[in-house]
């Protein structure tokens, strides 16, 4: 309907500024393109800079005969995907051509894509590290490194893929949650890290290592978008509907400008109704500081250690094990910012043909006065009557919990990985996932690495990565995704163009 139309409308505009942004279920950790080729592992792999944002200790691992790393210009991770995403079930109902009924709708199609599940989700996240360098030596090594993120989650229940069946009394004869949420967010990391050894030990079977690091960063939040749509949709003897409904929206810029004019417009004005928020002026200026690097401040944190044996029984291979707790922290958005909510109920039972208003007042556009019955009339008191109801919010970053294993014999590198996401939603899972890697080196400059990933909220995953590592220059591409996709989509792309060592 038209009033539902006009809701889910708002949506697109106040993500509007985030859509030119565009790491999967490898979680919301950073992948950089040599991790993505592991299956998203590697936390006792990764050095120099980019350690900063998965294990800080090993910012003090750097490449043999090598004391500084300097890198960034393109080096970005792009991962999309999520549990909602099931292509298999997509084709299989929705390919064929041939026509679902509304048993086979509520019995087959809704529990295929949802599960146990109340909701599933879909996201993006994208990392971009346009700068970074560290610098170490025998006792202690630093890093420092800027990095953008965009992080989206659409997460929607089943109750909503129920509307493509229509209003009708079989679906919601006994009331049924229609949700939905949206999110979108874009910020700024500042990151400095320190790393040093703080055991180091010659033992009868070889040498044992303990490195710390800690890396604290500033964080610039540009933009945040919400919205949490609840409702009970139910319809009675096929004709009435009845559509309790209560959500917010949380913005910055000129999108929450423009929403707070349009309140405070109302309140002066009787005639003004809630379709001229969007048939107005109101969000004509919704990306205006949109990407003000003011909009939110905060603090975050990122701890790591790594502990190295090198077997006395063999001076060709090494064994590490890491543990790393990645985005503690939180940003507070205060500038610019508001949420606004509205909670109502709409009720529809047919309306009276009125053929001298159609003429009159309509100029004979049955169309025009269909929506002013539902949308401009009916819906006005449900989710019409939106409200301030607070001037800022807090966003917290998705932390996350990494473990990881690493054997190193010659040029063979295997790995194992372990995360868990304190969080559920877009592209994190608070699920246990797994990681397996390897890489073989030919000619030590031309590494292949493949992986595999199971767990999280996706299906299992698949990697593969590639490039040209010399001692002072190395180009690095990494990619993974979901053959199969019964447990949700995974796709990756990992790239790293340019990294100078000294």
């Amino acid at each position: 309907m038209n009033s539902l139309k006009k809701i889910s409308s708002i949506v697109s505009i106040l993500i509007l500024g985030l859509v030119f942004y565009q790491s999967t279920e490898a979680q919301t950790r950073y992948q950089s393109a040599k991790t993505m080729a592991f299956g998203g592992g590697g936390i006792a792999y990764l050095g120099d800079y980019e350690a900063l944002f998965t294990n800080p200790a090993n910012i003090f691992h750097r490449r043999k005969n090598t004391f500084m790393t300097i890198g960034g210009l393109v080096n970005l991770n792009l991962q999309a995907g999520g549990p909602l995403v099931n292509i298999n079930a997509y084709n299989n109902y929705f390919t064929t051509g041939n026509r679902i009924t509304l048993n086979q709708l509520d019995d087959e199609v809704i529990p295929t894509f949802f599960g146990d599940d109340d909701y599933r989700s879909i996201g993006v996240n994208l990392d971009v590290i346009p700068l970074g360098f560290s610098y170490g030596n025998d006792s202690w090594a630093i890093a420092m490194a800027t990095r953008a993120r965009v992080i989206t989650d659409s997460q929607v229940n089943g109750g909503l893929m129920a509307l493509m069946g229509g209003f009708n009394e079989q679906l919601f004869g006994m009331g049924r949650d229609v949700n939905f949420r949206q999110d979108a967010v874009g910020f700024a990391e500042v990151s400095a890290g320190f790393a040093m050894p703080v055991f180091s030990m010659e033992m009868d079977n070889g040498l044992h290592r303990l490195t710390v690091g800690v890396a604290p960063k500033m964080l610039l939040g540009i933009h945040y978008s919400s919205i949490k749509f609840n409702s009970t949709l139910k319809v009675i003897d096929g004709v009435e509907i009845r559509h309790n409904i209560d959500y917010s929206i949380s913005t910055v810029g000129g999108a929450a400008e423009g929403i707070e004019r349009f309140i405070n417009d109302r309140a002066a004005i009787d005639t003004l109704k809630f379709v001229d928020l969007f048939d107005g002026d109101y969000l004509d200026n919704a990306s205006d500081n949109i990407a003000s690097p003011t909009n939110g401040t905060g603090f975050g944190l990122d701890l790591g250690l790594t502990y190295e044996w090198y077997p006395s029984f063999n001076k060709d291979m090494k064994l590490t094990g890491a543990f790393s707790i990645t985005d503690i922290g939180s940003i507070d958005f205060k500038t610019n910012a508001g949420t606004y909510a509205a909670a109502g109920e709409f009720l529809y039972s047919g309306f009276n043909y009125n053929s001298d208003r159609i003429k009159n007042e309509f100029n004979r556009k049955f169309g025009d006065y269909l929506e002013y019955v539902i949308s401009d009339s009916l819906a006005e008191n449900s989710y019409g009557n939106i409200q301030k109801t607070g001037s800022g919010f807090s966003y917290n970053l998705p932390t996350m919990m990494n473990f990881g294993f690493m054997l190193n014999w010659k040029s063979l590198t295997v790995m194992t990985d372990f995360g868990k996401n304190f969080y559920t939603g877009g592209l994190s899972s608070s699920s246990l996932y797994m990681s397996t890697g390897l890489e073989y080196r030919v000619f030590s400059f031309w590494p292949i690495r493949l992986g595999t990933r199971f767990g999280g909220a996706s299906s299992a995953a698949y990697s593969f990565g590639t490039g040209l590592e010399f001692k002072n220059y190395e180009f690095t591409l990494g990619a993974i995704l979901t053959p199969k996709t019964e447990s949700g989509l995974m796709l990756g792309l990992g790239l790293s163009t340019f990294t100078l060592r000294f």
